[in-house]
């Protein structure tokens, strides 16, 4: 959910936030609701991305206070390859457009090798058009540390920052 335009008045803050709920309350997109709950930041420990968190309203109380209301205009991400790794968090759960997302890899499928077949779970990797091709070295983690040791000619994982992962599963 996200509050309306123009939220909080600070740039540096998200306007919006998940909320979970133990069942599927009664309102739909363009409804204001009143959220009572306990704000937590949620990790989901089943993935690989655990360390990335998500601030929630969890084992929230939802209540319509009115319908068909305007969304928020969507916030334009322009992500800086050279900025922080969590830039981009001021923008968790509120509505974004992305101009010339250029999809760089799928993000987990499941391959068939003796069918010949594939199929992909939807979500993928993206930068925005006319930035280079984000460096990883294989099998170095985001969380892996700096060692002072390491010679300046071998790459590091710089966070990817530029990175943008689109997951086709509703945000709800």
């Amino acid at each position: 959910m996200q509050m309306p335009a123009p939220g909080d008045n600070d740039d540096t803050t998200s306007d919006g936030v998940f909320v979970f709920t133990s069942t599927a309350p009664a309102v739909v997109v363009g409804d204001s609701v009143c959220v009572t709950g306990t704000v937590t930041e949620f990790s989901n420990t089943s993935t690989t991305d655990a360390q990335n968190s998500l601030t929630e309203i969890g084992t929230a109380t939802v209540t319509k206070l009115s319908s068909a209301n305007a969304l928020p205009p969507p916030v334009t991400l322009a992500p800086n390859p050279n900025g922080a790794k969590d830039q981009l968090e001021r923008y968790e759960g509120m509505r974004v457009q992305i101009p010339n997302l250029r999809r760089r890899r799928s993000h987990s499928g499941t391959v068939n090798e003796s069918a010949a077949t594939s199929s992909s779970d939807g979500a993928f990797w993206g930068v925005v058009q006319g930035t280079n091709r984000p460096f990883r070295e294989p099998g170095v983690e985001v969380t892996h540390p700096i060692a002072s040791t390491v010679p300046a000619s071998i790459p590091l994982f710089d966070s990817n920052p530029e990175r943008i992962q689109i997951s086709p599963e509703p945000q709800e």
